[in-house]
């Protein structure tokens, strides 16, 4: 199998841009605070208009 250089570069670009993309959505999620189940649930209820399948939970 042989590939030509400009084929390569493509590859290889795609590939830096697809493990940069995966690397800053990583970091984006590490930096989300954690939410406690009181304040899902305000959440839920204060969205519950706009989210038809958010599940409001009775409990916690």
């Amino acid at each position: 199998m042989t590939i030509n250089r400009d084929e390569l570069y493509r590859l290889i670009k795609e590939s830096v841009r697809e493990v940069i993309h995966e690397e800053s959505s990583n970091l984006f999620l590490k930096n989300i605070p954690p939410v406690s189940a009181k304040e899902m649930k305000d959440i839920q209820k204060l969205h519950a208009e706009f989210c038809h399948s958010c599940p409001v939970s009775s409990t916690g």
